[in-house]
């Protein structure tokens, strides 16, 4: 009887074996399916929050395009020109009270316009603030570059103007040309940076998530943790995704710090040198997401453990004594 008991045990073990093999070919292709997926909401996720970013360096953009379109429809007001031209410079503050109050030119990011003579030179502006009338922009980058002619129009980076109240603005400037062609002045408006604050809105949702925009020094144009009376301008340029986005690259990093793990995405902002940051929790962006996973998970173990039993009870069945 021994040699029979123990032919029966090995058949029960290979018949059980077999049977195994085949039970778990669901699980295991549920496995592929749990890869899949989790790569599918890894690029979804990547993917949504690139095009939120996307989108917001593109806004951006556009509202540079059109603040540069303004400040030229200004420049050439035939009014202004002629001011500027006979330096009348109260005159010409009062004819950029005239545009500011304008439907034709209002935006309501200008807060102030202001008008240089040709040698750099503030001589007129509005709304009129203390401190300013009479300073010199003769180093500054927008004089550089619009009076050698390399440019028709600048966007500054952000600074901490000198009139009062003294608050980070960014500037955009263009020449003031006189009947003959030569430079008879520049119009410069300031926009305080607050006002960017709105294109990152949107960008990360999480509760603690942000976004954030750069100058192309990668000052702080506008963060969710700064304002525009916040003091000193922020220097980010020591941040990896602020250096990549400096250099008109795209991308996304994976960060850690102190345990969290984020997930940064950066734009450049075409033509302008700036670019937008998004960044979310990795725990946020994936949290949606994670009860697909998790489902999956438990199927794949609760079919595992049916199978164990089966094949458990199928062994015994097979084994047990006649």
């Amino acid at each position: 009887m021994a040699p029979f008991w123990e032919h029966l045990r090995s058949r029960a073990v290979v018949v059980t074996a077999v049977v195994f093999l085949v039970l778990m070919c669901v699980p295991v292709a549920l496995v592929g399916v749990y890869r899949r997926t989790s790569d599918t909401i890894d690029a979804q996720v990547f993917a949504s929050q690139s095009a939120l970013v996307d989108l917001a360096a593109q806004a951006v953009r556009v509202k540079l395009d059109g603040l540069v379109t303004i400040a030229s429809s200004m420049a050439s007001s035939t009014a202004l020109v002629t001011d500027v031209a006979g330096s009348k410079w109260t005159d010409a503050a009062d004819a950029a009270r005239d545009m500011q109050n304008d439907v034709k030119y209002y935006d309501p990011f200008i807060d102030r316009i202001i008008i240089y003579d040709p040698q750099g030179i503030q001589r007129a502006a509005y709304p009129a603030l203390v401190g300013g009338l009479g300073t010199s922009a003769a180093s500054g980058s927008w004089y550089a570059a619009l009076s050698s002619g390399k440019e028709s129009s600048y966007v500054t980076n952000v600074i901490l103007r000198t009139s009062k109240p003294q608050i980070q603005v960014v500037s955009v400037a263009v020449p003031i040309k006189g009947p003959s062609g030569t430079v008879a002045g520049f119009l410069v408006l300031q926009i305080p940076t607050d006002n960017f604050l709105a294109f990152g809105e949107n960008i990360s949702p999480g509760t603690y998530s942000f976004a954030y925009i750069v100058d192309q020094e990668g000052n702080i144009v506008a963060h969710p943790k700064y304002s525009s009376d916040n003091g000193e301008v922020v220097n980010y340029a020591f941040n990896p995704a602020v250096k990549n986005v400096m250099n008109g690259e795209s991308g996304t990093l994976t960060v850690q710090d102190s345990g969290v793990v984020g997930i940064v995405t950066y734009r450049p902002v075409a033509d302008y040198g700036w670019g937008v940051i998004g960044q979310e929790l990795s725990e946020e962006a994936f949290a949606g997401n994670s009860s697909i996973l998790f489902d999956i998970r438990l199927l794949i173990g609760i079919l595992t453990i049916v199978n164990l039993l089966i094949v458990y009870m199928l062994f015994r069945i097979l084994s047990s004594r006649p």
